[in-house]
């Protein structure tokens, strides 16, 4: 399935945001990378530590099967072919990842719009599972 995605791993490290995103180059629907992140916390530094930098090199690890696929970019806007679009941040409080999702639409010109679709825990996406997340796109 050639769903496109950038999933963007974000922190604040010394007063200053980071963002470390991965290219997606199919299966990037909500269920599937709702799947990964799962996968990628078996690679990751566990909880409450959390490194933006760490996680999306996890996801890296525990997703890719071989060449093309996922790899390291630099931002959804240096890609004109997504359908979707995520910030992963981590909740402290909730011991939990924060996902948000994004539906994102080009136009004829090629500007991108976003609109945010979901803003909830991993364990919340998951129960999302089979939703109908492609009635968002335009």
């Amino acid at each position: 399935m050639g769903t496109r995605a950038v999933i963007t791993f974000k922190d604040k490290n010394f007063g200053r945001t980071e963002k470390y995103s991965v290219y997606q180059h199919y299966d990037g629907s909500p269920d599937s990378v709702a799947e990964s992140l799962v996968k990628a916390q078996t690679k990751a530094w566990g909880w409450p530590r959390f490194e933006a930098s760490d996680f999306a090199a996890a996801y890296i690890a525990a997703n890719k099967e071989g060449a093309g696929n996922l790899y390291l970019t630099s931002g959804p806007q240096r890609h004109f072919d997504l359908e979707f679009a995520y910030e992963v941040t981590f909740d402290k409080n909730q011991s939990s990842l924060i996902v948000e999702t994004f539906v994102v639409n080009t136009d004829e010109n090629d500007k991108q719009t976003t609109m945010t679709i979901s803003k909830c825990s991993l364990s919340e996406l998951l129960d999302q599972k089979g939703r109908d997340w492609y009635r968002y796109a335009a």
